[in-house]
């Protein structure tokens, strides 16, 4: 649990450093540069997306192969990794979201110039 909170922590800090340099710059970025920044914050969507349905899947292999646990923790070795795996799945669906938005702002900036 601790690494999926460095893991968004971090995402947030780059985002919301990402986010703000323009703040501290002077903004040169024309159409073709915000259209690219779009398009990076869609593959960094679709790659959350990715990882979000890949702990999806695992969460559900964990109870169609709880024989290869130890019946006496079978139970509770099931139930500590489908809550490790909703955790990662819930967290990157919200950074892809924040990805999404992300990118709809810099196609907004194409449409401003």
């Amino acid at each position: 649990m601790k690494q999926i909170h460095k893991v968004v922590v971090l995402s947030i800090v780059m985002v919301m450093t990402l986010a703000t340099t323009p703040l501290f710059a002077k903004d040169t970025m024309n159409k073709d540069d915000y259209s690219s920044k779009a398009k990076q914050y869609e593959e960094m969507a679709n790659q959350q997306d990715a990882i979000a349905n890949e702990h999806k899947a695992m969460a559900k292999t964990y109870k169609l192969n709880q024989g290869r646990f130890p019946k006496a923790t079978r139970d509770k070795i099931i139930a500590d990794m489908q809550k490790h795996c909703e955790a990662i799945s819930t967290e990157a669906q919200k950074l892809a979201s924040e990805y999404r938005a992300f990118a709809q702002w810099h196609k907004d900036r194409v449409n401003d110039l």
